[in-house]
Formats: C-alpha cells, structure tokens, sequence
C-alpha cells in the first residue's frame, strides 16, 4: 500500500499507519492499517474424498500479516490472514508475544529433542 499523505487524519495515526483514510468512506470503517507482510507458507492439510479414505496433501499458500486498529479503538491488533481471505484472525499484542513464545518452544523442540 503507497502512503498517501492525509492531512486530515494523519496526525492521530500510530507510526506504522499507512492508511489512506481518504478512501476510507465511512467513519465505521476507518481502520489504522500497517505495511502488510506477506509470508509464503505450506500448510497440511486433511482430504477427506467421499470415496475413498482420508489423506494429507500439503499446499503452498500466502498468508497476509499486518498491524490492525480502529480509529476509535486504543489498542491495535496483529492480524493473520490467508491469501484467500476465508481463514484468519485477529489477535491482541499479548496473545501475539504469547503465541511467539509458544511457536518458539515447539520450535526448539523439534530443532534440539530432548
């Protein structure tokens, strides 16, 4: 997303809102957006066809990550977001640092069995 300067609301924007608020037609609507990232990743996942046993197949897919805050809201949001937009979620900065710390120690576990 280009930053597009908006004199009208760019003074109460975070540091990483580059949100053109302009396009942004309703004050519902108004979100702080970050610079998203876009991370490629495989997921497993689990077929199961009516005729015949269930199986796993990996596929490659993008996931979308980014920083979240309504405009009326205090606290922002990291939200995770599948290339197709079905599947996500939004979570709050603490539960992001948790989940962080969670993937890490699952992480070490595979890197460096005990």
């Amino acid at each position: 997303m280009t930053t597009i300067p908006d004199t009208k609301h760019r003074a109460t924007c975070p540091p990483w809102c580059t949100a053109d608020h302009d396009e942004q037609e309703h004050s519902d609507d108004r979100w702080h957006l970050s610079t998203p990232l876009w991370l490629p990743v495989v997921e497993l996942a689990t077929i199961s066809p009516s005729n015949g046993p269930m199986r796993s197949e990996e596929f490659g897919i993008e996931l979308t990550i980014g920083i979240e805050q309504r405009v009326d809201e205090n606290e922002p949001y990291i939200s995770v977001v599948s290339d197709d937009r079905e599947r996500g979620f939004r979570l709050s900065l603490d539960s992001t640092r948790r989940l962080t710390v969670a993937l890490s120690a699952v992480l070490h576990d595979v890197w460096e069995p005990r």
